[in-house]
């Protein structure tokens, strides 16, 4: 038969019915002829990242990673990107119970906690996106926050103390989301703003109703370029455009609504986030001033 090559090995082997040319030995996967017919790994890895993001479900999450070790290993990351603690929802749908965060933490780079915050926090050396959702600043957690290196922060800010041990760690944040009810406490040289030295992206959830207050910000953050006055309704859809006057004409300052809690999550699986919609906004406004 064309393309077979027998020998006294393969005599005494059951042949496997051949296919474009290929002999293949029952119980050997190295019996074959050709050049071995499987996707490069890189494609392969392609296909399984293509396959995950597009409309995976979050029942399938756990049953794919047992396809294979190497599909397994190439999955723990994409699984363990983004972790959400939270009593209302949790990600991935099975779970990260703390005792296994030595093994899969440092495949976490969105994290959003509610609970346990300076437990997860102690195993996530490559965390970029931080969201912390009505904690406690307890000894253990300022401890956990000043070993970070985060870019994004989303914080209830008032329950941060100012503290020189966090100082290299706010220094790192260039985009800090936060919810707070009196602005007194931000601004001025002792305000929480100046513990931020790097902010390039602010946003502010609750009602403005003074110009100085945000003119004042936007001075004192000398590297802003991008100021999101927010509000903050359901139910979850997409971004809107407020025109609000009298609060500021800096192009910078964006009035949004931000609909559910939603976009954190559509933001950290690679969605449109408020930053990139605010900043699309502020650069057609710079476009325009300049024609």
């Amino acid at each position: 038969m064309e393309g077979l090559q027998h020998s006294d090995e393969t005599q005494a082997a059951r042949i496997l019915p051949v296919e474009d040319g290929l002999t293949i030995q029952s119980g050997s996967i190295n019996s074959l002829t050709q050049p071995d017919p499987r996707f490069p790994p890189e494609i392969e890895h392609k296909i399984f990242v293509i396959a995950f993001y597009d409309d995976h479900n979050m029942e399938d999450t756990g049953s794919i990673l047992s396809v294979s070790r190497r599909v397994y290993e190439w999955l723990i990351p994409l699984v363990y990107e983004m972790v959400i603690i939270h009593h209302r929802l949790n990600w991935p749908p099975m779970g990260l119970p703390p005792q296994n965060l030595p093994r899969y933490g440092k495949c976490i780079r969105h994290l959003r906690l509610k609970f346990e915050a300076e437990v997860y926090l102690t195993h996530t050396p490559n965390l970029v996106n931080l969201s912390l959702i009505d904690f406690g600043a307890t000894p253990k957690l300022i401890s956990a926050l000043a070993n970070l290196r985060v870019a994004e922060l989303v914080i209830t800010l008032s329950e941060l103390p100012k503290t020189p041990e966090l100082s290299p760690f706010c220094a790192n944040i260039t985009h800090l989301d936060c919810f707070f009810d009196n602005w007194a406490p931000f601004i001025g040289p002792s305000g929480w703003f100046s513990y931020f030295p790097n902010l390039t992206h602010l946003v502010a959830h609750r009602e403005w109703e003074s110009k100085a207050n945000v003119e004042q910000t936007l001075r004192q953050l000398e590297k802003l370029q991008v100021f999101i006055l927010c509000a903050y309704v359901h139910p979850p859809g997409e971004f809107t455009e407020l025109k609000v006057e009298d609060v500021s004409d800096d192009p910078r300052v964006v009035h949004l609504v931000i609909r559910g809690p939603g976009q954190w999550w559509r933001a950290a699986q690679g969605g449109l986030s408020q930053w990139q919609f605010a900043e699309e906004i502020v650069e057609r406004r710079k476009k325009k001033t300049s024609t």
